[in-house]
Order: C-alpha cells, then structure tokens, then sequence
C-alpha cells in the first residue's frame, strides 16, 4: 500500500525542527509514501516517534484531519474542492461499511454542516 522511506539525520535539511516525523505523501508517479524522520536514536526522538504512532491510531485524527483541510479550503473560498473531497470521503466511508459492515461515527455529510 506505501512505499516506506527513511531519512537519517544527515538527510536532514538544516532549517527542519522536528524530533521526530512521520509524513504521508503521493509521488509525482502515483505512489503513496510514507517517510518516517527521526532526529537521532536517543529516547527522547524514540518515544516522539511513539506519540505519533499513538496519534495516528486513534480515529480522532481522521476528523481532525479532515476538519484542518475543511478550514484552509473555506478560508480559500474553496467550497467546490472541498465537496469533491468529501465526496471522496463519503465513497471510502461506503467501502468500508461494505467491507467491515460497521458505521461510521461521523458521516461526511454531517462534517458539511460544522
């Protein structure tokens, strides 16, 4: 599903300030990325790299998410980009209904009216 990448700290580029990063991307041939970043191996970038792997496990990253986009394309007067994505969103939301047979705990027309 993702092609993984690892930058080590030489690869990093002086004006970055992270200890740790994970970034989720799709290359100019089509293929979703994962690029994780750590700053060095020491515990501290260890257990940052771990609070976001805790973060992204949790659902509420998905509506906080998408509720960050929802915000920059409104502030852009960008309302017809931001159907096409909830669209998108709500065909996902559909898929996996199907495949799961589970709810979603937020539909993506419910996300329309906040």
């Amino acid at each position: 599903m993702f092609k993984f990448l690892y930058k080590s700290n030489e690869d990093k580029t002086p004006k970055e300030d992270y200890i740790a990063k994970i970034t989720y991307y799709i290359s100019k041939e089509n293929e979703s990325m994962v690029d994780i970043s750590l700053e060095n191996y020491e515990d501290k970038s260890i257990n940052a790299l771990c609070e976001l792997i805790n973060i992204l496990s949790k659902d509420t990253i998905v509506v906080e998410t998408i509720n960050i986009i929802k915000h920059f394309l409104l502030k852009d007067n960008k309302q017809e980009e931001l159907m096409k994505i909830f669209l998108c969103i709500e065909d996902i939301v559909k898929m996996s209904e199907n495949i799961s047979g589970e709810k979603p705990i937020i539909k993506p027309s419910e996300m329309l009216k906040k």
